[in-house]
């Protein structure tokens, strides 16, 4: 699928919401918060282009591990 939409997309200007993820990890932005999802059943870890907060625990974090099938609420 990328192969084919790649180009078109790149043609158009779209740009990814996080770029470089691992495979199966999806990244939305709603409002101030980063959402971050692992569609896969293997651990994933996410580096971020800046520190974030984690919602969840209020750490601030460089990177967001995610378990199989987890779940990450960022903020800036």
């Amino acid at each position: 699928m990328d192969a084919v939409l790649g180009p078109v997309l790149e043609a158009a200007g779209v740009q990814p919401v996080l770029a470089g993820l691992p495979p199966g990890v999806q990244a939305a932005r709603r409002g101030p918060y980063l959402l971050l999802l692992n569609h896969v059943a293997e651990f994933r870890e996410v580096r971020l282009p800046s520190p974030m907060v984690n919602v969840v625990s209020g750490a601030a974090v460089a990177s967001a591990d995610l378990g199989p099938f987890g779940t990450a609420i960022l903020r800036a």
